[in-house]
């Protein structure tokens, strides 16, 4: 079995188990010993970070830590890099980087991560921030519903009535 390969199956296996202390010693591990440590490793890492035991802000911090080193090599992304990434954004309540994702992500992950990210604003009521990412979206069916009901949640948040009545009778 080819080293690189099997790296991305054991971190992978370590998100499935919640094994996330483990993915890290891991990704330490091969990063040492020099491997190709390619954005499929790193999504199945940063997804073992954000196991249910741990305290939410933490583990998307630890997450995002992972994404910027990724990211800093200027390596090729795979969509689920982007999707976990902006997952453990979610996860943690992390808006702002989620935004920050949003503006690199590749055609290929947009609409999930678009989601993602509307639904982070809409949870902790960034309700102008959602409006301008609906306006956005373009995404069809059950994703523009999903999309239309996040932000409207976050306008309720805020009661911004006004708001939230003119997006329901689009």
């Amino acid at each position: 079995v080819n080293p690189d390969r099997a790296l991305g199956l054991v971190l992978r296996a370590c998100r499935r188990f919640g094994a996330w202390a483990a993915a890290l010693q891991f990704l330490d591990l091969a990063r040492n010993e020099a491997l190709s440590v390619d954005s499929w490793a790193y999504a199945g890492a940063m997804g073992a970070c954000l196991e249910p035991s741990r305290s939410r802000i933490t583990a998307a911090e630890d997450a995002m830590t992972l994404y910027r080193e990724f990211t800093s090599t200027g390596a090729p992304t795979g969509w689920g890099f982007w999707i976990t990434a902006a997952c453990a954004c979610e996860e943690g309540l992390l808006w702002e980087n989620a935004i920050e994702i949003l503006s690199s992500t590749p055609p290929s992950a947009m609409e999930k991560v678009h989601l993602s990210v509307l639904r982070t604003c809409a949870q902790v009521a960034q309700w102008q921030k959602a409006v301008e990412l609906l306006g956005a979206f373009t995404g069809d069916g059950v994703s523009l519903m999903t999309a239309y009901c996040a932000t409207i949640m976050a306008c309720q948040c805020e009661e911004c009535w006004e708001q939230a009545t003119s997006l329901l009778e689009e």
